[in-house]
């Protein structure tokens, strides 16, 4: 379990070329993780991803922060995609302050009505 980083400042953006179902920042089973002011674009996937497991079943997952990015022009090649995008139950949790737009929308991803600006997918929970 990572714990106790900072992703902060950084400027992520045209990096997923050669594989569609990367992300802009990607932490799975992490606690106590701050990721924050960071701007994130030309993503074929979703932007941020916090937590892994489809489960509400609390686990190490816990006081991780979201905040404060910019997060524009994802799912450039995917669908069931999200500017931020959460898994699992993660109490303590924050997720504030982001701003997300301009959802790419690909003609061809056979569910074009399945794309978010924020997506708290099976199991999240416990978050502020």
């Amino acid at each position: 379990v990572c714990s106790f980083l900072t992703i902060s400042n950084n400027r992520i953006t045209d990096v997923t070329n050669e594989d569609w179902g990367t992300l802009g920042i990607c932490a799975g089973y992490v606690s106590d993780i701050n990721i924050e002011h960071n701007d994130i674009s030309e993503v074929s996937y979703s932007g941020i991803n916090l937590g892994w497991g489809w489960t509400r079943t609390v686990n190490c997952m816990r006081n991780n922060r979201v905040h404060a990015n910019r997060i524009y022009h994802y799912a450039r090649h995917m669908y069931d995609v999200a500017g931020i995008y959460t898994l699992g139950a993660q109490p303590g949790t924050y997720v504030t302050e982001n701003c997300v737009y301009g959802i790419y929308k690909p003609g061809y991803a056979h569910d074009p009505n399945h794309w978010f600006y924020l997506y708290t997918d099976e199991g999240s929970s416990f978050y502020y």
